[in-house]
């Protein structure tokens, strides 16, 4: 279940999301579009917080306002608390999809998006320190894996999807990226 910006839209309050899994298969469960929380005036974090164990995937967001005119900005550069919704990911060790649905700037959003993927490398780094420093250790020989998908869709001729895979430890750890080949879920 994909959530919008509410009031109107039907999901956009996460306990409508949680009525409607109530009682299904864990298969059945919510794309969080962080950014759309924000916009409806939820704090990510806490929603986060309450879909625990629904969260499949993430349209992962940081905005420059909490309105329903927000635009996108680097992550970590807004106020949609980017480090905390990954530190909440960790601790539910998430081990879903992050896409980057970056919608601003549509001409040249390539360096912002790069910006966003700093931001990934450096705050999971820095996640990961306060885990190994706490001494949480993860099973031996454990392969969990995150996937952060990164999808142009802003012009007709760059649209080539580019998937980074995160190897995880316990949750969200280092970030190494390693392109797929070169594929287009969009006919080509």
């Amino acid at each position: 279940i994909h959530n919008h910006p509410g009031p109107e839209n039907f999901y956009w309050n996460p306990d409508t999301v949680l009525a409607a899994v109530k009682g299904r298969s864990p298969l059945l469960g919510v794309c969080a579009d962080v950014g759309h929380y924000v916009r409806s005036g939820l704090d990510p974090v806490e929603v986060l917080k309450k879909l625990e164990g629904r969260v499949l995937a993430l349209h992962f967001k940081d905005l420059n306002d909490k309105s329903p005119q927000a635009h996108d900005v680097p992550w970590g550069t807004g106020i949609s608390n980017a480090k905390g919704m990954l530190a909440e990911l960790q601790r539910q060790k998430f081990k879903g999809v992050f896409c980057i649905e970056y919608e601003h700037n549509w001409e040249n959003s390539g360096p912002e998006i790069a910006q966003c993927v700093k931001f990934w490398n450096d705050a999971v780094a820095e996640l990961a320190k306060e885990v190994s420093q706490s001494a949480i250790v993860p099973a031996a020989g454990a392969q969990n894996h995150t996937v952060v998908t990164v999808e142009v869709k802003n012009r007709p001729d760059d649209k080539v999807p580019v998937a980074y895979h995160a190897k995880t430890v316990g949750g969200l750890a280092g970030f190494t990226p390693q392109p797929e080949p070169a594929h287009s879920d969009y006919g080509g």
